[in-house]
């Protein structure tokens, strides 16, 4: 019996170590992408990924709070497109101006199971 609760643990430890190394090929991915790409806590407006295009983000970390980050704002932005998703809809393009960049940036949100992902 004793080895069979050591064959689910080994089991469990392969398991985390194969969706570690899925995580660690997506993260990489989406990093080497050349557009803008970051991940924000619906709830909390909270950074919590961003891909490896620094001109992109001017400043923005994982952490920011994106509103106050980006715009420079104290409340959600009343064009964010998160709130489009509210609706049902899986995704939301908006187009919106940034005024640290001083540029118009079309902005796509889409709704993903994060899960504590990356």
């Amino acid at each position: 019996m004793l080895g069979e609760g050591t064959k689910i643990a080994d089991s469990q430890v392969l398991l985390e170590e194969h969706r570690a190394e899925q995580l660690q090929f997506v993260d990489n991915l989406l990093k080497q992408l050349n557009v803008c790409i970051y991940g924000v806590d619906l709830k909390t407006y909270e950074v919590v990924f961003l891909n490896d295009q620094p001109s992109c983000f001017l400043g923005l970390e994982v952490g920011d709070i994106c509103y106050r980050a980006l715009r420079d704002m104290e409340e959600p932005c009343p064009d964010c497109p998160l709130q489009l998703l509210e609706d049902g809809r899986e995704n939301a393009v908006q187009e919106l101006y940034y005024a640290k960049s001083g540029g118009w940036s079309e902005t796509l949100a889409s709704l993903i199971d994060w899960q504590d992902a990356l």
